[in-house]
């Protein structure tokens, strides 16, 4: 399989996953291809075709829904804003979030939309916020080719998430010994050093929450990408799950940011060095 044939059956698995609900966010078939495509993205002349037909096998697991934007509208509307947006979030309303959307639509090309979101998640500390990250993401991949499939699930799944994220919560699993509290790490961090328009309030939001405690930084022994690379390619098709494969591209998404020269290798979580022996 060529990276062209690759990226062909990634959107065929990202167009299923997003028709798919669950309340498990972290496990959602959306990170798992989001996932499953920056991984492949490491080396693109090698696409790891076992990751694509591990990703097909796990959404196979779901019953896929139609979720799509029903409204649309054919002129500008008078009145539109995000605040209409947020106020039926707020009520848990997905009707008046729906229209709200729809209007949204017709004045902007989905990026401000999604950054609203990611920011809405920021600000109610919702835990929807690692699987709106990775809609965002995928969005750019797809060109924008599945937007109303897109801004439903973010709208519903910010509707039905949890109010708060307590990274100290046993019930929502976020213990430092598990793998989401991972997943909330190289997010926040993939979002902090993000280029978007509303960078200065996202970033606001994140240093006001206990994922940033200085107290916890410790140095860490960095590994370039391409060891990720090899390791998952090293794995046998009945070795493979979403939790090895989220944690995989949890590394790479930091890693890709200190290779950018955003992050200093030091400021990784004590955490995380205690993932070494898994890698």
């Amino acid at each position: 399989m060529n990276i062209s044939e690759a990226k062909e059956e990634i959107l065929k698995l990202y167009l299923k996953s997003l028709k798919i609900e669950t309340s498990d966010y972290y496990k959602h078939p959306v990170r798992l291809v989001q996932a499953v495509k920056s991984i492949i993205g490491i080396n693109t002349d090698k696409p790891v075709e076992d990751l694509l037909f591990y990703c097909s096998s796990y959404i196979e697991k779901f019953e896929a829904k139609d979720n799509c934007l029903s409204k649309e509208f054919s002129e500008i509307p008078l009145m539109v804003s995000y605040k209409k947006l947020e106020e039926g979030l707020l009520n848990k309303d997905i009707e008046v979030a729906a229209t709200a959307l729809a209007e949204l639509k017709t004045v902007s090309e989905g990026s401000q939309i999604f950054e609203f979101f990611i920011e809405y998640s920021l600000k109610h500390s919702k835990e929807s916020l690692v699987l709106i990250w990775s809609i965002y993401r995928m969005s750019f991949f797809s060109d924008r080719k599945f937007m109303d499939q897109e801004l439903m699930l973010c709208a519903n799944s910010l509707i039905e998430s949890p109010k708060t994220m307590d990274f100290h919560n046993v019930h929502l699993g976020l213990i430092k010994e598990n793998i989401n509290y991972i997943d909330i790490y190289h997010v926040i961090n993939s979002v902090y050093y993000s280029n978007t328009v509303r960078i200065d309030k996202m970033r606001e939001y994140i240093l006001s929450s206990s994922i940033y405690n200085e107290s916890e930084i410790s140095n860490f022994d960095y590994k370039l990408r391409n060891f990720l690379w090899e390791h998952i390619n090293s794995l046998k098709l009945e070795d493979l799950c979403i939790e090895n494969i989220l944690k995989i591209d949890g590394f790479r998404a930091v890693m890709k940011i200190i290779e950018d020269q955003k992050m200093n290798p030091e400021k990784f979580y004590s955490i995380i060095r205690k993932y070494r022996e898994f890698l």
